[in-house]
Order: C-alpha cells, then structure tokens, then sequence
C-alpha cells in the first residue's frame, strides 16, 4: 500500500514535470535560432504611413537590432507574439503566404508553440504542417518561412526570457528586486 501510494505521487509528480516542460510561459522574450546565433527582429521597414507588414528576419543575437517580444498564451499550446511592450499597434508576427511577416497595422494571429527538447520549441500555424523555418542564403538578414515539419535544428527556435516588474520601460529591465538580470525559460 504504501509502495503503491509512493509510485502514485513520483508519476503525479514526474507527469506535472512534463506537463510544465511542455508549455511556454507567457512572457516578454528575445527569440533565438537553435544555435542562438540570430534572433528575431525586423528590418528593414520603409519609412511610410500606415507601416508596410515586412518580412521577419534573423539578424546577429547581439545586434542593437533584435526585438524583444511579448509571447501571450492565448489557450492550450497557442500564443500570439507581439513586438515591443506588446502594444495592439506594435509589430505582431503573421503568416503572409509560405513566409513569416509582422504587422503593425493586421491583428494579432495565433500562433501554435511547443517543446521540441533541449529548451527548444516548434513554432506553427495551429493544426497546419507550416513550421518557421530560418534559411540560410545569400541574404544576409534571412526572412523567414513556413515548411513541413522536417525536425532539422533550422526549425527549432531558444525563447530567453526578460523578466522585468511594472515599472518597465525600454532601457531598463529588470526582475523585481534585481537589475538587468536575463534568464531563459526551462
């Protein structure tokens, strides 16, 4: 009885484990490459009014360039990714045929998130075989895409996250009680 109720609680426990492995906090987050070479960011955008939807693209992980993103749990594995502080008319991220664009005038779209192992994750079009794909080519800032599933490294993405308290502003990130600390998402 007491072996039954032991082996209970570790599987209640290892299955909490795993369901907390397996979903995205929602939170403010740089977006990385499975390598955490690049990360995402947007550019170049055309100086015009309202703003054009741009392709998304890669640019080197310590860019001045990389954006930072508010990734919002919207049910289950789905989220919307807003740029910025998350604002309605910030960049969101949308699918824009087989490429992956922002917007800062569209709405936000939804946007399926989950665990590919090693703190990395997949991200789709919710209940479509159209994952991002980073490519590597003669741009030197790649766009991004949307392709089968393939499980290659260039289809898995790191989200660091940037905690910060309510008096956040750019320039000043921050955990409550602690400055300028990054820490990534287990």
């Amino acid at each position: 009885m007491v072996r039954t109720t032991v082996s209970f609680i570790a599987l209640s426990l290892f299955a909490v484990q795993a369901a907390i492995a397996q979903s995205l906090e929602s939170g403010v987050y740089k977006i990385y490459d499975s390598y955490r070479e690049n990360s995402f960011a947007i550019g170049p955008v055309p100086i015009v009014y309202p703003p054009l939807d741009v392709p998304l693209r890669l640019l080197p992980a310590g860019s001045p360039m990389v954006n930072r993103w508010h990734v919002t749990r919207t049910s289950g594995d789905r989220y919307t990714i807003i740029e910025g502080d998350g604002r309605s008319d910030n960049y969101k991220i949308i699918p824009m045929g087989d490429n992956v664009f922002v917007s800062a005038t569209g709405p936000p779209r939804e946007w399926s998130i989950t665990e590919a192992g090693d703190g990395q994750f997949v991200i789709q079009i919710p209940n479509q075989d159209s994952i991002v794909t980073a490519h590597e080519g003669e741009d030197v800032f790649p766009p991004l895409a949307l392709e089968p599933a393939n499980g290659s490294p260039n289809q898995k993405w790191k989200f660091v996250r940037i905690d910060f308290d309510d008096s956040y502003h750019w320039g000043s990130y921050h955990r409550k009680g602690s400055h300028n600390r990054l820490c990534a998402q287990e």
